[in-house]
């Protein structure tokens, strides 16, 4: 149900779904780190696809901006050395995580959300 594709500047793949807004289907480049926007070409990011990030085991860091209300399963499947940064603990809180949407904890050893603040809290995932 998808509108239009495309792929941002730095490398997001992003889809404009049926509702009006975009959701991130991919990422093509061998940054450490991204800030995802809260906006492409004038419509709400909301949410990640499963796969998006696939393999993406160079990114260490990640920004999540609150517009993002929704990560699929296996989102960040081999992205053992990430970190996830959201603005608030209720943003985390507040996230619909589907099934595995965190698999990548299985195989990594630092399970850790951050806040842009700098605070750290363990993620719990199972």
């Amino acid at each position: 149900n998808c509108k239009d594709v495309g792929m941002t500047e730095n490398g997001i793949k992003w889809a404009l779904t049926g509702d009006g807004t975009v959701t991130l289907a991919g990422y093509d480049r061998d940054s450490i780190e991204l800030e995802i926007p809260s906006k492409i070409n004038g419509y709400d990011v909301t949410a990640i696809t499963g796969y998006a990030f696939y393999g993406q085991n160079r990114l260490m860091k990640i920004e999540i901006p609150k517009s993002i209300t929704r990560i699929d399963s296996n989102a960040f499947l081999g992205c053992g050395r990430l970190t996830f940064y959201c603005q608030t603990e209720q943003h985390i809180r507040n996230l619909s995580l589907y099934n595995s949407a965190f698999n990548i904890f299985r195989k990594a050893n630092d399970r850790t959300f951050g806040f842009v603040q700098h605070t750290i809290i363990n993620a719990s995932v199972a």
